[in-house]
């Protein structure tokens, strides 16, 4: 805190925000779509059951019910899960992530330009 100013980063948004809802709904469609088992989800994903439990009750990603409510986000979701079930590269898999990140925050409002150099999904 500077002076009563908050700097809040761009990848402190993108972290603590886009990527829990992104990975909340692609949970859900591995789930719900793809018939895979929380365990199987989370092995695609990279995360531990337990994580996928709390996602589909909405206990994490502050942001999943904006995005659920937008057709572009969630038609590319389900073309990356059904990816992702089938069996993708780890670098097709983040390049495909990345852009549904972007879209992502453009849709909550925020600045892409940063996204540019955002690395987040690549390390």
């Amino acid at each position: 805190n500077y002076n009563g100013v908050i700097m809040k980063l761009y990848c402190e948004v993108v972290a603590k925000e886009i990527l829990p809802s992104l990975r909340a709904l692609i949970a859900k469609s591995l789930i719900e779509k793809h018939d895979l088992t929380q365990q199987e989800a989370a092995k695609k994903l990279g995360l531990t059951q337990g994580a996928i439990s709390q996602y589909k009750r909405y206990l994490r990603g502050m942001k999943t019910k904006q995005l659920e409510k937008d057709e572009n986000i969630l038609k590319e979701i389900e073309i990356f899960a059904g990816k992702l079930a089938s069996g993708i590269s780890h670098n097709e898999a983040i390049q495909i992530f990345y852009d549904i990140c972007r879209m992502s925050i453009k849709k909550i409002g925020g600045d892409i330009s940063h996204s540019e150099n955002c690395k987040i999904c690549f390390s």
